[in-house]
């Protein structure tokens, strides 16, 4: 940096030191970017983008996955898939921004299938198996599906079932990058 600071170009300090001069320009322009500090899954501690998501949207999430959806396992990631019929927009609309509210950083894809009879709306995320444990090999109608304790308790503060109020104010997300307790 001596030479840089004496006013001389890449070429010459190229020259002068015997380092190339592509290196030379990295040192003194780097093109790269460093990532912004990433989150981490409370669930396996490795780095992963933004998920948030409310009790209420982690329920509604975890029906649509257990009723209509499926997780396949890519080579270095995972895939849920939410099967839905074409006749309910609204519900096709929904899913897609939970979707897009409960991981703000990841593409949600929608594909119209069997003629225009279903859409699959999907997403990718290396974390899905954390968010949903029960993820496994067949069937999920012919294997015992349990809820795991922290799932259980976002469950039982935004029952399924539960009226929503048409002018309810949302509730502050819970962020997973946040502490939880998952025990």
């Amino acid at each position: 940096m001596a030479l840089v600071g004496q006013g001389l170009n890449d070429c010459e300090i190229a020259r002068r030191t015997g380092i190339p001069r592509s290196t030379v320009r990295d040192w003194r322009r780097p093109a790269y970017q460093r990532k912004a500090h990433r989150a981490v899954c409370p669930r396996c501690r490795r780095a992963t983008k933004p998920i948030r998501f409310t009790a209420e949207d982690y329920a509604e999430l975890l029906g649509l996955y257990l009723g209509d959806g499926c997780i396949s396992a890519g080579a270095r990631t995972a895939r849920l898939r939410i099967a839905l019929d074409a006749k309910y927009t609204s519900i096709i609309e929904d899913t897609t921004a939970l979707l897009e509210r409960s991981f703000p950083e990841n593409l949600v894809g929608l594909v119209e299938v069997h003629g225009g009879t279903m859409y699959f709306v999907s997403l990718y995320s290396s974390h899905l198996k954390c968010l949903f444990p029960q993820e496994g090999q067949g069937k999920k109608h012919e294997r015992r599906i349990t809820l795991e304790h922290w799932q259980r308790c976002l469950v039982e503060q935004a029952p399924w079932g539960q009226e929503r109020r048409a002018n309810a104010r949302p509730r502050r997300a819970e962020v997973l990058n946040e502490p939880l307790n998952l025990d």
